[in-house]
């Protein structure tokens, strides 16, 4: 069974230590973050207008909720 992590996971155990695996680990799901990240900023920045006006409604209520608490 193949797994998203095993070229991660995939090191010597004895050259490597733990908190460098984790490290690792943590490293490859920051990088995925980021690139997704920037993917949806590509997107909005596109069209603006289409997310502007889609989105308005959402952050309007948000920050109202936030103000009255």
């Amino acid at each position: 069974m193949t797994t998203i992590l095993q070229p991660l996971l995939a090191i010597e155990a004895t050259s490597t230590l733990p908190h460098e695996k984790v490290a690792r680990i943590v490293g490859f799901f920051a990088g995925k973050l980021r690139d997704t990240t920037n993917t949806v900023v590509d997107k909005v920045m596109e069209m603006p207008n289409n997310f502007a006006g889609r989105w308005m409604v959402v952050n309007v209520a948000l920050g109202m909720a936030f103000h009255l608490l």
